[in-house]
């Protein structure tokens, strides 16, 4: 009787080898369970994950049976037929995103800021203090109409989806010296219907209001890391100017002309206590309940050593993940919009979203940057390593470069072709991965296991 319990259809049922199995934070009596590949999500009681996670399943009864083979939990693929299943699962959904063209324009590399922990230092000591002309110009209106031809030409290709939104990246796109380019490049898009967003440091978004609105420039991503003086600090201002203050005017003045700010702080040992009256200061603005404000925290780490600056156990991060919690604040920038996309899903009891890799460095994003080269990802824009090709004064892909960044996806890397969160974490940043390992297919775990426990349970909280 038992061993009948475990044959459907003279297929043996067995336990998945893609369930995620996450205890809840608010219960000791029940688990969230994830689908590596259906995307199924549930809570279960722990008597019945517990049998799951043990692989105890002889005792359950027909209806749970079919509900876990239903949800995935249970299949009657054997391990191999089921890694073979998710291999070309995944190749499927890549070929898919492959085809999904997106656009970044970078109309010059160089900032007005002078971050502690910017990314882009050796970038800019290139422009500063070993001039290269090519990365220190600023886009002309040759070059953005060269742009538009292959945006053009892109959007009559039936085998690309060209995305609509534009982001304006940098550099620091958003700054005085840029604003006839700027206006050029958003009236330009706008005669052919796209819409754009823009990443700024923020301090002279007030000199782009004219842009402003939905059928413009819709959102704008910004940092303030920490309150007051703090943010000074880090985010330091060429000229030594203050910035906090005209950067809280500037989102104040830009709400009210229909723009939608993404603010993050970013923060490590130096600001992490000054955190919580960065909080407070949004709380007493109503911006943490504000629907065109959305606020996320991010750990800083070394781009040399891929650490955070110091461990999470510590007692300054456990106070502020309270605090985080109390608002609802995640304190991940990636976590964050894959939080809004799971609880949006789940609220309408539709399966979470798969993907096949990291993000869209590895399938259909480009940087156009002003040394008339396209790049795959925009954290590393002036370096060869993200080269892929030249759009002025001729578009031509670069196929090697290409091949290593457009054919990179979890199922061709070892580590993770048969790891439950393949289709979740996608193999991890492929820049980081490089960088730490010296090669592309190469995995970039970054805590993920830890941060997907998190995120699940502040989904099941809310």
């Amino acid at each position: 009787k038992q061993k009948a319990k475990r044959i459907i259809m003279g297929n043996i049922v067995r336990k998945s080898s893609f369930i995620i199995s996450v205890p809840t934070k608010s219960s000791d009596n029940h688990y969230i369970f994830v689908h590596g590949y259906t995307g199924g999500a549930d809570i279960l009681n722990a008597n019945l994950a517990e049998a799951i996670n043990s692989n105890k399943i002889n005792g359950l009864e027909k209806k749970e049976i079919d509900f876990l083979l239903d949800r995935g939990y249970l299949t009657t693929k054997t391990k191999e037929e089921e890694l073979t299943y998710v291999s070309n699962l995944v190749e499927k959904i890549y070929k898919y995103y492959q085809k999904q063209l997106t656009v970044l324009i970078a109309p010059n590399l160089d900032c007005s800021f002078r971050c502690t922990y910017c990314f882009q230092r050796e970038l800019q000591n290139k422009i500063t203090k070993k001039p290269d002309i090519s990365l220190a110009k600023i886009m002309d209106k040759n070059q953005v109409d060269k742009i538009y031809d292959v945006l053009d030409d892109k959007a009559k290709d039936i085998n690309c989806k060209l995305n609509k939104e534009i982001t304006l990246y940098g550099g620091e796109a958003l700054q005085e010296s840029n604003i006839e380019i700027i206006n050029y490049i958003v009236s330009e898009g706008v005669k052919r219907d796209f819409i754009f967003s823009a990443i700024s440091n923020g301090y002279e978004i007030d000199k782009f209001y004219n842009l402003f609105g939905e059928n413009g420039l819709k959102k704008v991503q910004l940092t303030l890391d920490g309150f007051e003086d703090m943010h000074d600090k880090m985010r330091v201002e060429k000229n030594g100017n203050s910035s906090f203050y005209k950067i809280v005017e500037n989102i104040d003045n830009g709400l009210n002309k229909g723009c939608v700010f993404d603010i993050a702080f970013n923060f490590d040992e130096k600001n992490v206590n000054n955190i919580s009256s960065l909080i407070n200061f949004f709380n007493k603005k109503e911006w943490l309940n504000n629907p065109n404000i959305i606020i996320h925290g991010n750990q800083i780490f070394d781009l040399k050593t891929n650490l955070t600056a110091f461990q999470e156990n510590y007692d300054e991060i456990l106070e502020l993940r309270k605090l985080a919690k109390k608002h609802n604040i995640m304190l991940s920038n990636s976590t964050t919009k894959i939080r809004e996309l799971f609880k949006s899903r789940l609220d309408k009891d539709l399966p979470l979203p798969l993907k096949p890799s990291y993000c869209s460095a590895n399938t259909g994003m480009y940087i156009f940057a002003p040394d008339n080269h396209l790049y795959a990802c925009w954290e590393a824009v002036g370096e060869s390593i993200s080269k892929v090709g030249t759009y002025y004064p001729k578009y031509e892909l670069d196929n090697k470069m290409m091949d290593k960044w457009k054919s990179r996806v979890a199922s061709r890397i070892d580590e993770c072709h048969q790891c439950e969160y393949i289709m979740f974490c996608g193999g991890g940043c492929t820049i980081n991965a490089y960088r730490k390992n010296g090669e592309f297919l190469s995995p970039y775990c970054d805590s993920f296991e830890k941060k997907f426990s998190d995120l699940m349970n502040s989904i099941v909280e809310i």
